[in-house]
């Protein structure tokens, strides 16, 4: 393959749409871009931003002829145990294994095809593709999207050409690898990075909330979002909501009662239309949401979850609020009380509003995906290189 990138990212939302911006601007310049991700792709990835998709099993998951019916997908088959509910070691055993076959398949596919680059963006996946690049000598690049580097980045980054970053700051990162960093800011997508030149208006008649907590937070906001509703009486609102399946009867039926009109779903398709036109996110706070938020000048409420491994979340958030872009509240503290009042103080100062706007924009780097793609391409990999990007 000429030209050839190879991306490495876990299969959810928050690894894959960096990687796929990333991936439309290599390609873009001319590059053949492979990526390595794992079985829950199926859900997110667009196959169109990619010439190859190569997906490895790291557990009893969706089948592979769900998967190939979505995608055009070369699967990295290892062996195969039937595994029962319960059955944890097995389970462990399992991932292991993924991991192992993993980097083994990354290193042969590197020894035939010899990529130009590798780019890791976390998740499963990242770390054995990146790793076997190291051991070939080709020059991979790790992203990191988070306010504190991962255990997977941090285990790399020593031997890692660039360590691009999201954040200005970044917690943890080893001092022997702090000369790699680059801030590059986080690539959001092209529809999500077009909302940067869409104004700000603050509620006049109706204040439009949005809530999205992915499957790590329907089920907490769907136990908060509606009760804390009640504390707004008189307030004109508008709920857009990502509500599970098994809640969204109940959540439906507590909002009608209370008068206030609600769009439910699973999950939105349309997320840039619905950021667009609301005024207010409550969310948890991964890297690549926030991103989206800061694109679209978005106040938020933040609520971390609880227990994320290596605390990312909550960094995240913490440089959010310290911004002044968001209000952060601990998921302990997470009460329809705690939130009933943030929303009705917002409500009562659209100027606020206006300014936690503002603040939120200024955590957006529109040029973030060019940023990436230059130190990717780049001859020169050093630290030197950040002269060349730009922070508008």
């Amino acid at each position: 393959m000429k030209n050839l990138y190879v991306l490495a990212a876990g299969g959810t939302g928050g690894h894959l749409f960096p990687a796929e911006s990333l991936a439309q601007e290599l390609k873009a310049r001319g590059g053949t871009v492979v990526l390595f991700t794992d079985e829950r792709a199926a859900k997110w990835v667009q196959a169109s931003c990619f010439d190859r998709v190569i997906v490895s099993n790291f557990r009893q998951s969706t089948p592979k002829r769900q998967l190939r019916s979505k995608l055009p997908f070369t699967s990295l088959p290892f062996i195969r145990f039937l595994i029962k509910r319960g059955r944890s070691k097995l389970k462990k055993f399992i991932f292991v294994n993924g991991l192992v076959f993993c980097g083994l398949k990354s290193l042969l596919f590197f020894i035939f095809h010899r990529p130009r680059a590798v780019v890791g963006f976390g998740g499963y996946p990242s770390a054995p593709t990146v790793f076997a690049a190291q051991i070939l000598g080709i020059r991979s690049v790790l992203h990191e999207c988070n306010a504190i580097i991962g255990r997977a980045n941090k285990i790399l980054a020593r031997k890692a050409s660039a360590i691009t970053t999201g954040f200005s700051h970044v917690v943890n990162l080893d001092d022997k690898a702090k000369h790699k960093q680059i801030f590059t800011g986080n690539p959001v997508r092209s529809k999500i990075s077009a909302l940067a030149n869409v104004p700000y208006v603050a509620p006049t008649d109706c204040l439009r909330i949005f809530v999205v907590g992915g499957s790590q937070g329907a089920h907490l906001f769907a136990n908060v979002v509606p009760y804390a509703m009640q504390q707004l009486k008189g307030v004109n609102v508008h709920i857009t909501m990502q509500v599970g399946i098994d809640d969204i009867q109940r959540v439906g039926n507590l909002f009608k009662q209370n008068g206030i009109e609600a769009e439910l779903a699973p999950f939105f398709e349309d997320i840039d239309e619905i950021l667009a036109r609301s005024h207010v996110v409550i969310s948890r706070s991964g890297a690549t949401s926030l991103a989206e938020f800061a694109a679209r000048g978005l106040p938020s409420v933040l609520v971390p979850l609880k227990g994320s491994r290596d605390g990312d979340q909550l960094y995240n958030a913490m440089q959010f609020e310290a911004n002044g872009a968001s209000v952060l509240i601990q998921e302990q503290a997470f009460s329809p009380n705690a939130l009933g009042v943030v929303l009705l103080e917002l409500h009562n100062n659209l100027r606020v509003l206006e300014e936690m706007s503002q603040a939120a924009r200024e955590m957006f780097v529109k040029s973030a995906v060019l940023n990436l793609a230059e130190i990717v391409i780049g001859s020169d990999l050093s630290p030197s290189n950040k002269v060349h990007l730009k922070y508008n």
